[in-house]
């Protein structure tokens, strides 16, 4: 599954494993993307006797609604089997929205933290919270 993380990195279009702005703001006026910058992506399994409890970690500079949960459905696959890392890779260089992937259900999502441009104004530092 961390082999399929590293797919994941750097400046992509995600609408394989997100809807579109277009999709959830179909009124809103503006360009619309699904390109987004993912910073990190892993997957951890503290203890290896655990095998139904997988951490999975994403950082990046925005996610479409939806992106997460379809993302990690998809990465399950791929860590049972069932998507090879070559077809994983595909969905992500095409963008492709049939893969077989579906999301995971939300319970065990936690948003951990938010950081903001240093131009908003907004403090990123833990301790204000």
């Amino acid at each position: 599954m961390n082999e399929a993380c590293h797919l994941l990195l750097g400046r992509k279009d995600f609408g394989a494993f997100g809807r579109s702005p277009d999709e959830t703001n179909p009124g809103k006026k503006g360009p619309h993307s699904c390109i987004r910058n993912m910073l990190q992506a892993r997957c951890i399994r503290e203890d290896a006797r655990a095998k139904a409890l997988i951490y999975c970690d994403f950082t990046a500079d925005a996610f479409l609604t939806g992106m997460v949960r379809r993302t990690v459905g998809t990465l399950l696959l791929v860590g049972q089997k069932q998507l090879s890392l070559a077809e994983f890779a595909d969905i992500v260089q095409n963008a492709d929205k049939t893969h077989p992937g579906s999301a995971v259900p939300p319970h065990g999502l936690c948003l951990v933290r938010v950081d903001y441009p240093e131009e908003f104004g907004v403090s990123n530092n833990d301790e204000d919270i």
